[in-house]
């Protein structure tokens, strides 16, 4: 046989032997075309019929639910949640799709670190929708994860934070009202009567109540006094009978904004200022007994007592500066159904200082020399 007969024998035979391999080959195992790869982690039918959010990792858990229109955080005093914050989270599971699965065998699912971590979406009754566990990060990328009890685990680009404190997902926000809305605000001062301005349209000039000769409103302090009464958040709670909060409360400047509406909203802020503290020394020892000595003993002190027997030094009272306490808001509005009314009630409620510290000290900061042969205005930006 010639040799390019025998080569082309050759050639013939491999063809056909990688034919009956793709003929012969098993078919690919049923988890490999597992029905969740691909597919949300949760899908958006489970997400509208979500009525309540379970948050649990390394022993913490958070549970936030739905009451009436809005959801509040069920393990924080049932304040109202954040819920950008909320829509966030959830919107990470419900756009996530699973990658790949990974593996149903039992000693791989050991290895991939499914302990605490979950995440479950409840129903009105608390029945859950769906349970997510989440495993540890995977080397290439996404993190492993499984749904409930299931012995089967997929891996996902999911990098959700876990956020287990439960202040967190409160709504930090105790007001929120747009400049241009509001029709007159007032301010009360530690001395002297309060001032009021009031205009009668929106972006029109506000006007004091008394405008004194050849002075105009300060545009800088209205904008200032405006600015720092909207979006005030508080930074940390406490109860409402808290000594410190009351405290606070009895040293506190309220001011009161009205809207074009008619709503008001009253916000009272206040800390107790740095005050000294007096002891009463302790009593002193009876005659001939021991020395009761409080504060320095004088040279004269000392010799007294080596020609009249023990000593009887007794100071001064003991005097302590407390520094001022924490600064805490209270918001009230006419709004009877006011989320804020309802929280004002359950907690005591701590601000950042400045917003204590930045209210215009007295009633000539609202006020500047207006130009000559000009009247006097004042408008704000909103």
């Amino acid at each position: 046989m010639k040799l390019k007969n025998i080569l082309i024998v050759v050639v013939l035979l491999a063809v056909l032997s990688g034919a009956s391999l793709l003929l012969n080959r098993k078919a690919p195992p049923a988890t490999e075309a597992d029905p969740r790869v691909s597919q949300p982690l949760v899908a958006a039918d489970v997400v509208n019929q979500a009525a309540g959010v379970r948050i649990s990792e390394n022993g913490k858990t958070v549970l936030l639910k739905k009451f009436g229109t809005g959801w509040v955080v069920s393990s924080y005093y049932d304040l109202p949640v954040d819920f950008q914050k909320l829509a966030h989270f959830v919107q990470e599971f419900a756009a996530t799709k699973i990658d790949r699965f990974v593996t149903g065998n039992p000693q791989r699912l050991a290895g991939l670190e499914f302990k605490d971590t979950k995440v479950v979406l409840l129903d009105a009754t608390d029945h859950p929708l769906a349970e997510i566990t989440l495993g540890k990060n995977a080397e290439s990328g996404g993190r492993f994860l499984r749904f409930g009890d299931e012995p089967k685990a997929y891996l996902a680009p999911i990098n959700a934070w876990l956020d287990t404190e439960a202040k967190n997902w409160a709504d930090s926000a105790l007001t929120s009202f747009k400049t241009d809305d509001i029709a007159k605000v007032s301010l009360t001062f530690a001395e002297g009567g309060p001032i009021t301005l009031s205009r009668a349209k929106k972006g029109a000039a506000f006007a004091a109540d008394a405008l004194p000769a050849g002075q105009q409103l300060k545009a800088t302090t209205v904008d200032s006094l405006l600015n720092g009464l909207n979006n005030l958040r508080f930074t940390e709670t406490s109860e409402p009978g808290d000594p410190k909060a009351e405290a606070a409360r009895a040293h506190s400047r309220t001011a009161t904004l009205t809207t074009f509406g008619g709503k008001t909203i009253t916000v009272a802020l206040g800390r107790e200022p740095e005050h000294t503290v007096v002891t009463d020394p302790d009593p002193k020892p009876a005659a001939g007994g021991p020395a009761a000595v409080i504060g320095p003993v004088t040279a004269k002190d000392g010799a007294a007592a080596e020609s009249e027997g023990p000593a009887k030094v007794v100071g001064g009272p003991i005097t302590k500066t407390v520094p001022a306490g924490p600064v805490f808001a209270f918001v009230t509005t006419s709004e009877a159904t006011d989320a804020v009314n309802a929280a004002m009630k359950k907690r005591a409620f701590q601000v950042g200082e400045t917003a204590f510290t930045g209210l215009p000290g007295k009633a000539d900061d609202f006020f500047e020399p207006a130009p000559k042969g000009e009247p006097a205005k004042a408008t704000i930006k909103d």
